[in-house]
């Protein structure tokens, strides 16, 4: 995962123990838990690979922090 992200060039800005989170641009706290990440390309193409690359990373860590 980390060197797919680094070819991606994703930033982060939040470290938890468990691994790195994408930075979320907001967070709506509901029984589903809306995220929505903006992908900040100028490249609507590097947008999209950006923007999935962000939320497959989001899912991983959800999945590791319900697993506890």
């Amino acid at each position: 995962m980390v060197d797919l992200l680094e070819t991606f060039s994703v930033d982060y800005t939040k470290k938890t123990g468990l691994t790195q989170i994408p930075n979320v641009d907001y967070f709506i706290p509901t029984p589903q838990n809306l995220v929505i990440i903006e992908a900040k390309n100028a490249d609507l193409g590097k947008g999209f690979i950006q923007l999935a690359v962000e939320l497959i990373a989001l899912d991983r860590w959800i999945d590791k922090i319900t697993a506890v």
